[in-house]
């Protein structure tokens, strides 16, 4: 007989408790591009700080939505 098939893990549903990670993982890419906006409109030029926070969020959001990807996977 086969066996029955997760209907979350068929759609690519993380099932594993790392949905919160995930939702982690995609705030930070959010405000990755938020920073340097809210930077230029505060100060009117992009700063090098603003650049800076952005590559930090962007390198956090995406390491953990590769975590999740890794965990769900498994």
């Amino acid at each position: 007989m086969s066996e029955q098939e997760d209907p979350a893990a068929r759609q690519g549903k993380a099932t594993d408790g790392t949905e919160s990670v995930d939702g982690w993982g995609n705030a930070a890419l959010a405000l990755s591009a938020a920073v340097p906006i809210l930077g230029f409109i505060i100060e009117e030029e992009l700063t090098t700080n603003a650049l800076l926070g952005a590559l930090i969020f962007a390198t956090v959001g995406i390491g953990l939505r590769i975590e999740t990807a890794i965990k769900s996977r498994r």
